[in-house]
């Protein structure tokens, strides 16, 4: 999926990732699915 985050925050999905049963519904269902990234303070 090519959901662009136009808020920022959010990681792009990299390469090869593969799309869950889950998020599969939910795009089916119209909603947007955006990874998140974690940096260790």
């Amino acid at each position: 999926m090519d959901d662009v985050d136009t808020r920022g925050g959010w990681a792009p999905r990299f390469d090869g990732r593969i799309l869950t049963s889950f998020e599969n519904k939910a795009h089916q269902a119209g909603r947007l699915i955006f990874d998140l990234t974690y940096r260790k303070a």
